[in-house]
Order: C-alpha cells, then structure tokens, then sequence
C-alpha cells in the first residue's frame, strides 16, 4: 500500500477519501461510520492522483469522495473517471461551467457516477419549506446566512452554492440562465437581489457579531391560500437522522438520484456563471504603484474580486516612489484651474484614505514667484488662490533671497513619507483580500505567465501604459503620444535653517525643496524643471539612453554608486543656490531616477489631468497626473465599474 494512503480493512463497497481537512475530517468520520474507508489521503498527496490510482500499491476502491479546494476538483474528478473510479465531489463541482459539464460527459462516457454534495435539500428544515409550498411556485424566496468568519470567497464558492441548489430544486432546472436578472447589490457586495423567471430571490450574507453561524430561509407562495413560511438551520441534535451520512449511503450503493443531482448542479452552476461577475465582479490591475494598489483595494472594498500584477519586488517602486511626496492642495498650478481644483478636492479625499502616511513631524509650506522667468506674475498667483478659495499668507521668508521673488506666501499643504504610504497600501489590500503577484510582467515574455479571466483588466502602469495594453492585452487601439522625462530627484542632507520647511520657486524656474522622511529631518528631496531631465522623447513609449537605465526605478542610489557624470545634483544645487540661502554646505547624499510621464498638449499650462480611458468593453487604463488623484480615480471606477446593477 501507498505509504501515503492509509486505511485498514476492506469491504464490499470500497472508498477512497482525497482530502483530510476540515470538511474531509467529517467525511472521513462518516464514511467510518459506514464501514467502507479503506483508504485516504490529504495535503501533499494529493498528486499525480491518476497514476497512483492506476497502480498496485493504493487498494482498488470503488469510488473516490473529493474534499479539497475547489481549484483541484476538476483535476483530480477527472483524474479519478480516467482511473475508472466513481466520483462524489464536495460541492463547488468545478470553479467553472464548462469544467462540470465535461466532467458528466467524461462520466457518461466511462458508464461511471459523478455526484456531488447537496446535502442542504436533505436537511429537514429544507423538505418542510418544501412540503408547507405542495408544488406552489413561491413569488419570493429569502436565503439568509450570518457568519463570523464570512468573506467574499465564502460567499461566492460556498454560501451560493447552498442557496442555488435549494432555489433550483424549488423552482426547477427548465428556466434558462437568461430568465436570471440582477436588480441591485445592498449594503455591500454580500447582499443582492435577482429574478429567476417569476420568482424574487433575496440573498443576504452579513457577518455575525457573535460566534454562531445561523441560517434561514423564508419563502412567501404566490398562492394566497398558502401562508409564508421562515425557517432556521439548527445543528444537528444526536436523535436526528444524519443528513450527510444518509446522503453518502445512498450515492454509494448506487441508489440515489444521479440524473437530478445533475440537472441541479448545472442548473445552479449556469444561475452562478450570470451572477457571479455581476455580484463580484473579477477585475486584473496591472501596475503597483500608488493608482493601481489603490484602485484595487478601492474596488475590492466595493465588492470585486481582485488581482494585482506588479513587475517588481515591492509595491511603489517606480514613480510613486520617486516622487517630491507633496499632497499637493492645488497652489502648485496656478495656470490650471482644473488641475487646481483637482489637487484641492482630491486631498481631501486622500487624507481619508491615507491619513497615517503623512510626515509626523510639523512643516510649514511656502511657495514663491520668481521676477524673472516666471510664467504667473504675483497678481496672477494671488488671483488664482481666491478664484479656488486657497487660504494663504503673505510673508518674507528668511531663506529666499528677496530681490529674487515677487511674492512668498505661507500655505497648509502636507507632506507624505514614502514607507509609511507604501505600508498602509499593503495594509488596505490584505485587509480587502487582493490577491497581490509581485515580480510579475504578466505575458510580456513568452515564457511569463500570462493573466488569469476576468470581468476587466485596469492598466496602472503610467509610462509602461502603451506597452502593456499593446504587447500584453493586445488591445487595437491608436496610441496618443506622450512626453516622457527621464528624471532625477536628487537628496541633500541640509543645514538645520532647511528643517521643517518645504518651500517652491515658481512659476517657469520651478525648484523645490522638501523634507523627505520622519526618520531624518536634515534628508530633502530636490526638484528642478530643466535641469532635473537628462532624456525626453515624445512617442508611444519612453527612450533612455544605456548609461542610465540601470539607474531607472532603482529607490535612492547612494551618491558614490552612482557613475561620475550621470548625477545633475550639482547644477540642480547651483540652480537652487540662486533662491535660496546657505546651501553652500549641503551634502549630496544620493539621487532617484525614474519617467516622469505628461501629455505634450500641456505643457503651455503645466495641466497635470488625471485620466481613465475605455480601450475595450474590459479593458481600462489611467494615465496618473498627480498623486493626490489617485483615490478620486478609484472612486470614479468603483461608480463606473461596480455601478449598481438594475433590471
């Protein structure tokens, strides 16, 4: 015998268990019970079934009881027809259609069984539901359920099942899967309403605040002869026939009904198949940084099923991480009212999310006009602060060199640390359940993986955008040009005058300070207009030159790693030298290189928009403008996406 399999005696029907967990626990007890287990086997052994089954060592049985992870069913029912075994499968049959109905096929084919678990339509609660209709076709059918340990896995792969089996046993198997229809989500994507031909069918999952699962099921006829009826799901009490048990005995010694346990399975897999993607739809997010991690987590808070694909090892690797981390208020863009109004009330909007990424330590903000070169003049700047009710104070401030500026105003801005950000990404995604695959470029090689079916893909990928919905969707559509900028942002340990203080010299020469990080308050990230570019190209996708895409996307690259000549932080302090006062000592600690990505038919207002674009019915991108958007952009997709569902 298989020294993986154990079992003892033998007996006239022979029973081969796959799967010890918590519900293959209870099977085996049960099947004890009737005196037919001869053999099982669980967790590691799981696979290659087929050949084992086949060979001398595993006993001959003759079914084979499936109770592992939905995922595996298929593999391994089919596995065990090939062997010439019976099947009786834990439900889901299969985590699709398709899958199920090959499966009877296979079975009918090989002259063998297929059953699989619908243990809830043998329940005496159901059969007195039942009963009290005598045939009357109920007009609605009520299932609820309140557990502690609920989620949208146990909703969809378990909970539904149960449901659908005793909706379609009521009901009948002859409706079509188009008599269903989807009339609205409650409360939160566990609840929702549809029609299944003349019948309403409440579906209502609520977490239990206690730690007891209750069931019940209420019915109203369409018979006003016939009174509603509402019924609770009781443990079993040790008098009471065991449902399960009578169930195993009957499929085992070949005296149950396979062809109506058939037409239910299919029936309630086809009613799951419509209202799966309607109820949690399945969305792949292709990009981790700050748009794309909180898209997901947006998303799969509304109720989605989602994935997330990021190429490197960590999330907000790339621009989101190189970045001057400033939650813009709007005063940045004084020559676009939209991107103003943007900035101003997507802030707010992202201090509800992201709160507790923001610099513990306390800054005071200031933004500057420079006299000359500067595209807004100081009325202009003052103007655009009103027209977008912006609070500001005019002050001198100690470190600008007065005769260099027009007006210096003090504002309430915020600062956000990188980590910090980056940590309750993480948080909100675990939290919501995405499934997160890092070091993944999803099918951008032939031997990658390629992304799994789902109800939508969102492309995150800011300057990679084209490339992925091009090479990896292969999404037909005419590309807009972009202006890509290979950027540096150079970091300076500063003298103690600079701490707490991030100050902007605008408009034309933009330049900017900043405090880049709780941890030391003497570390300031450097931002320049002109001399922070060292490449651009306008086109579909960025062009670095060889000596520096080993730097591109790297985090901070320590000064003395970093090739001399390829740093511009010198002629950015220099630049900045001209503003701003005692930068004579300011230590070059390192720079981060990465794409800055704009639209060029901006560049005369320095509009940064925000955008989501609809390549196909299932295909999205967003083309990120500033930070501060990118909650706004997940609640646009969560209403244009998840919107609610209507006859």
């Amino acid at each position: 015998m298989d020294d993986n399999f154990r079992g003892n005696v033998s007996f006239p029907i022979k029973v081969g268990l796959v799967g010890c967990g918590k519900w293959g626990s209870v099977l085996k007890k049960k099947l004890s019970n009737l005196g037919v287990l001869i053999a099982w086997c669980g967790g590691r052994d799981l696979l290659p079934l087929q050949s084992r089954l086949r060979s001398s060592t595993i006993p001959a049985v003759d079914w084979i009881i499936i109770a592992t992870p939905a995922t595996t069913h298929f593999s391994l029912a089919l596995e065990a027809l090939e062997a010439g075994k019976n099947v009786f499968i834990e439900k889901p049959a299969t985590i699709s259609l398709a899958d199920t109905e090959r499966l009877f096929s296979k079975a009918k084919q090989k002259d063998l069984k297929i059953f699989v678990d619908t243990i809830f339509v043998r329940r005496a609660e159901y059969l007195a539901v039942k009963q009290h209709l005598g045939g009357c076709v109920p007009k609605l059918i009520r299932f609820c359920w309140s557990k502690p340990d609920l989620n949208s896995e146990a909703v969809m792969d378990r909970l539904v099942y149960h449901d659908l089996y005793m909706l379609v046993d009521l009901i009948g198997t002859g409706l079509a899967t188009h008599s269903v229809r989807v009339l609205a989500r409650h409360s939160g994507y566990w609840n929702f309403t549809c029609v299944y031909g003349d019948t309403t069918v409440c579906f209502e999952y609520t977490l239990s605040k206690s730690t007891v699962t209750r069931k019940t099921l209420e019915v109203i006829p369409t018979s006003n002869e016939i009174n509603s009826k509402t019924v609770e799901f009781k443990s079993l009490q040790p008098s009471e026939q065991d449902p399960l048990q009578e169930v195993l005995s009957e499929v085992l010694q070949h005296r149950a009904n396979y062809e109506r346990n058939h037409e239910i399975i299919l029936a309630a897999e086809s009613i799951r198949e419509v209202l799966q993607p309607l109820v949690e739809p399945r969305i792949n997010v292709i990009g981790g940084g700050i748009f794309g991690s909180t898209c997901a987590w947006m998303l799969a808070q509304a109720g989605a099923a989602v994935r997330l694909y990021e190429a490197k090892a960590d999330l907000m690797q790339c621009a989101s991480e190189v970045n001057q981390r400033r939650l813009h208020r709007g005063y940045h863009y004084p020559r676009s009212d939209e991107t103003g109004v943007m900035s101003r009330d997507g802030q707010r909007r992202f201090l509800d999310a992201y709160k507790v990424a923001l610099l513990d330590h306390p800054t005071a903000h200031y933004y500057a006009i420079a006299k000359e070169g500067s595209l807004t003049s100081r009325e202009e700047m003052i103007s655009f602060c009103e027209r977008l009710n912006l609070s500001f104070k005019e002050v001198a401030h100690p470190l600008i060199y007065d005769e260099m500026v027009s007006l210096v105003i003090e504002v309430e801005e915020e600062l956000w640390d990188h980590d910090k950000l980056r940590a309750e990404c993480w948080r909100l995604l675990n939290l919501h359940g995405v499934s997160i695959n890092l070091n993944s470029k999803v099918g951008l090689k032939a031997d990658e993986a390629s992304l799994p079916p789902a109800n939508h893909t969102i492309v995150a990928c800011y300057a990679s955008n084209n490339v992925v919905l091009k090479g990896v969707l292969g999404v037909e559509f005419t590309s807009q040009d972009l202006q890509f900028e290979l950027c540096e942002k150079p970091v300076f340990r500063l003298p103690q005058q600079f701490w707490g203080k991030s100050c902007v010299i605008m408009d034309g020469p933009f330049m900017c300070i900043d405090p880049i990080s709780d941890a030391d308050p003497s570390l300031f990230v450097m931002g320049n207009v002109e001399h922070a570019i060292h490449t651009s190209n306008i086109g579909e996708k960025p062009e670095t030159l060889s000596d520096l895409k080993l730097l591109l996307n790297q985090g901070l690259i320590p000064a003395s790693h970093i090739p001399r000549g390829l740093s511009r932080a010198d002629i950015m302090l220099k630049s900045a030298s001209q503003f701003f006062k005692n930068l004579k000592h300011a230590e070059h600690v390192g720079s981060m290189f990465t794409h800055r990505t704009v639209l060029p038919k901006h560049e005369h207002d320095d509009a940064r928009p925000s955008l989501i674009e609809y390549h196909s019915h299932n295909v999205t991108s967003i083309f990120s403008g500033k930070v501060v958007s990118c909650v706004d952009i997940g609640h646009r997709l969560c209403e244009e996406l998840l919107c609610p569902l209507n006859p």
